[in-house]
């Protein structure tokens, strides 16, 4: 296991070993696995990171290229991909439509000296 995610009422399990989100009931019974691991357009090589916005009911998957962002709902129905043009290694939510990420210089030529190693994208 690699991060657990409380919920209102849930917990998210992230298992970056085995590129698995589980959700579970707060009294641990099991209720859906997000997404999965693959090549296809709905799915993800790894997961690097995640980060969950329940009030809109969508889960962001930070696949493991670290390039590309993925959404599900906690329905575990597939919402969308969006590519970016840096290496990122963390995302955490900052509201309904930004995502914060954390990205290590090295990677990122690009943007070494311009940012803190902070780089903000949107969803939409």
């Amino acid at each position: 296991m690699s991060k657990i995610i409380p919920l209102k009422e849930r917990l998210a399990i992230v298992d970056k070993e085995i590129a698995r989100i589980l959700l579970f009931e707060k009294n641990g019974q099991f209720v859906a696995s997000i997404g999965k691991k693959g090549n296809g357009p709905d799915e993800f090589t790894g997961i690097e990171d995640v980060t969950i916005d329940e009030a809109n009911n969508r889960i962001y998957v930070l696949d493991s290229s670290g390039q590309q962002l993925l959404v599900f709902n906690l329905q575990n129905e597939y919402l969308g991909r969006k590519k970016t043009d840096f290496i990122t290694h963390e995302i955490e939510l900052v509201n309904s439509n930004l995502l914060a990420c954390y990205c290590d210089y090295a990677a990122n030529a690009n943007y070494e000296k311009k940012t803190c190693g902070l780089i903000f994208s949107c969803w939409t």
